[in-house]
């Protein structure tokens, strides 16, 4: 099916125009009938669908020229994507589920600000193709043949970046300073450098095949919530990462380890508060919220008179229950 709509109300006849499965779509025929129903053009149609079009090859968007989003998904595109010089008002892209095996030209496309271009047969990304996009804030290449990550430093306002399921080998952990969101799981790298950021609150490196957690030179991102789950990482090495960067939830299945809380032990308070119905003599459990979490001093959990102690304290450490 084919929809092409626009924000303000069309009548159903120019608003929709639908294919048979088995029907080639007659792009010029479609822009005369739409262009003398009613003195609406083709020009102002501001966004288009086609979805599981599995003929679709010859795609003239430059008749659509006023378009502001593109959703082609589920429709075997192969081959060069055709021109986007004449949508400068485009702010979606969106073409998932095709066999593309290059990233559109989307350079000049000022407007731009989403991307997708998941499970696709894309190798390799260049940034040449993003040129002047200066307003991309999200990027999902995931699923595809990627085996590096250019600097995407020179997208500017760019928060999230999902690549997952491709064989990247490295990332340039500097060119993300600016995400809020990464997505890198089921790939093969071997480590993550330095994560300079201070803005990041969702990053999955899972199923690599990283030994260590990734350094993060920006140290307590309270809002971080970390996945790496089927790395080889040490439970040593996890809990001293943990310690060190007070991140709201760190999980790691192979270390067979789940973190949770803000701030770990400037939060034990409130977890030691919510907790008060549990205690057992001097002794008292964490809450679930901790999912496992003690806090121990000297090999004993703490009491009440310990807790501000506790906080500060050379001597605590936080063990795995």
């Amino acid at each position: 099916e084919i929809q092409m709509t626009r924000h303000q109300p069309l009548p159903t006849s120019h608003r929709v125009m639908s294919v048979g499965p088995h029907e080639s779509i007659q792009w010029a025929k479609a822009h005369s009938s739409y262009s003398s129903k009613g003195g609406d053009a083709a020009e102002d149609v501001e966004e288009i669908q086609i979805r599981k079009k599995g003929n679709l090859t010859v795609i003239p968007l430059n008749y659509f020229k006023n378009l502001n989003r593109i959703e082609m998904s589920f429709n075997k595109l192969a081959g060069p994507f055709p021109s986007l010089s004449a949508n400068s008002a485009l702010i979606q892209l969106i073409i998932p589920h095709n066999h593309l095996e290059e990233i559109p030209n989307c350079s000049g496309l000022h407007n731009l600000k989403l991307v997708d271009l998941s499970f696709n047969d894309i190798a390799e990304m260049s940034l040449r193709k993003f040129e002047g996009c200066t307003k991309l804030e999200t990027l999902d290449l995931s699923n595809n043949h990627l085996r590096t990550l250019p600097d995407l430093s020179q997208l500017p306002a760019l928060r999230h970046l999902k690549a997952s399921h491709n064989q990247i080998s490295s990332v340039d952990s500097k060119s993300l300073v600016n995400l809020e969101l990464l997505h890198l799981g089921h790939n093969k790298m071997n480590e993550v450098k330095t994560l300079e950021t201070k803005d990041l609150m969702a990053c999955s490196l899972a199923f690599n095949n990283l030994h260590d957690p990734p350094d993060l030179k920006i140290h307590h991102l309270m809002d971080l919530q970390l996945c790496l789950d089927g790395n080889p990482i040490k439970q040593s090495a996890l809990k001293a990462f943990c310690l060190e960067n007070k991140i709201q939830q760190v999980s790691a299945t192979e270390a067979n380890a789940t973190f949770m809380g803000t701030g770990l032990f400037r939060s034990f308070n409130k977890a030691y508060s919510d907790s008060k119905q549990k205690k057992t003599g001097t002794k008292r459990k964490m809450g679930s919220s901790y999912c496992g979490l003690r806090c121990v001093r000297n090999g004993y959990e703490a009491d009440d008179d310990e807790e501000e102690d506790l906080i500060d304290d050379d001597q605590r450490s936080c063990v795995i229950a």
